[in-house]
């Protein structure tokens, strides 16, 4: 069977589900919750993604989910999102984001994404329970073909409520399997194709993984989480894989009005470590060759 999410045969639904319910685990594997902390509440402020580039770890995220802890200079922390773990200080790190001068809402930018760089003492104590992305795992020009089958993974605030609490967390994830966006509610402003991604969020023709009508969580919180392309419009389905799952971009906000989540291209976060960490270049160039550079 030649995929494409857009057949409504038996057999292309029934693959549809099972892969979406596949990738979880692994997707899960790699994701985390964010947290920080005002007026005594411990609260969750966005997803991130876990991702190593040679021997060196970063968490991927949303650019405005690290702003309001740089204005505030709030405390930052990570978990590794199992029921009662440990909050880990993410102490002094370097973030890079995309610029903007419009931290609330960043309407003077198409980006809306941060790289920030984990001690490895950091990122040896989230490998307990998680593990980092290579590149492999990462497809940076995904041709956002209509026919492929994507998922939103990440960490709704809803299912999070704020504690008082902080020597432990629990938070809940929200896995949501979609298609690109093909402009059928109006276009969208402000969206630079080259940059971004676009998928439908139409609340009124979700179902939960037993065929129901299910109302999904507002996004909030999902903010920096992965838009991953579980299924690439062509291919076999006789021969997927879960090590066909790529990363394709972050997540970064919903267009309400449109029922649109949108998210960056995943190249422009390798784009930020390709050109701030020459001793890494080695390894992206042998990984993507010299696409490397035009990142």
């Amino acid at each position: 069977m030649t995929f494409s999410c857009e057949n409504k045969d038996d057999e292309t639904i029934a693959f549809m589900h099972r892969t979406s319910m596949e990738c979880r685990e692994p997707i899960g594997d790699v994701t985390i919750p964010l947290y920080t902390e005002q007026n005594g509440k411990t609260f969750l402020c966005g997803s991130g993604l876990l991702l190593r580039v040679g021997e060196k770890s970063f968490i991927v995220s949303a650019g405005h989910t690290f702003d309001a802890r740089r204005t505030l200079d709030l405390p930052f922390w990570v978990t590794s999102g199992v029921p009662g773990s440990k909050l880990l200080p993410l102490g002094e790190v370097l973030i890079r984001s995309s610029e903007t001068n419009d931290p609330c809402y960043r309407t003077d930018e198409p980006f809306d994404i941060a790289v920030c760089e984990l001690t490895d003492e950091t990122a040896s104590q989230i490998c307990g329970q998680k593990r980092f992305l290579r590149l492999n795992d990462v497809d940076p020009w995904d041709r956002q073909d209509p026919r492929s089958w994507f998922m939103v993974y990440g960490y709704p605030t809803k299912l999070s409520p704020a504690e008082e609490a902080t020597n432990s967390i629990n938070a809940s994830a929200v896995a949501f399997a979609t298609f690109i966006y093909c402009d059928e509610r109006g276009t969208l402003d402000r969206f630079d194709k080259e940059v971004g991604i676009k998928l439908d969020f139409d609340p009124t023709g979700i179902r939960d993984d037993d065929g129901r009508l299910a109302v999904p969580p507002h996004p909030d919180g999902m903010s920096g989480c992965g838009i991953w392309r579980l299924v690439e419009a062509g291919v076999d389905a006789k021969r997927w894989k879960v090590d066909d799952i790529k990363l394709v971009a972050i997540d970064h906000s919903l267009r309400p009005k449109k029922k649109v989540l949108v998210g960056t291209r995943i190249r422009f976060a390798l784009q930020m470590i390709y050109r701030n960490h020459t001793e890494l270049r080695s390894v992206m160039e042998m990984h993507f060759g010299p696409n490397a550079r035009n990142l």
